[in-house]
């Protein structure tokens, strides 16, 4: 059974933007809306770019290299040229904390060696542009 995996403070996630974390060495995005957390793998299914570096609109995210479009409450591809659905991760709300019990990545320690993380609110412009 794969742990659960304490990735920051849940009051450090920002309500409707997308927040990136850095967890041992495995890049995610989080979005919470409406007391809901989403969690995904922070890259492209179609060339592989880090969505981070995207654009949020409404419930969306729009990958800045040609467009594809994935939903953020479903991980699902909403616009070509992805290839498929965004790689999700289960999240949970406890002790104020955001714990996510990744579904590709190995199993994890409780408490990771290192984490950082950034958040992007902004649904008009692109970030890191």
């Amino acid at each position: 059974m794969e742990q659960w995996t304490r990735i920051a403070p849940a009051s450090e996630i920002p309500a409707n933007c997308v927040t990136t974390l850095q967890v041992e060495g495995t890049e995610i995005i989080v979005y919470q809306t409406e007391g809901n957390y989403y969690v995904y793998s922070n890259r492209c299914t179609h060339q592989d770019v880090p969505l981070s570096d995207g654009y949020l609109v409404g419930d969306a995210i729009i990958c800045r290299l040609h467009g594809a479009k994935f939903d953020l409450k479903s991980g699902a591809c909403l616009r070509a040229p992805a290839r498929g659905d965004l790689q999700a991760y289960q999240a949970m709300e406890r002790d104020g904390y955001l714990f996510v019990r990744p579904s590709k990545v190995g199993e994890k320690t409780p408490f990771p060696a290192r984490m950082t993380f950034r958040s992007f609110c902004d649904t008009s412009v692109a970030v890191n542009a």
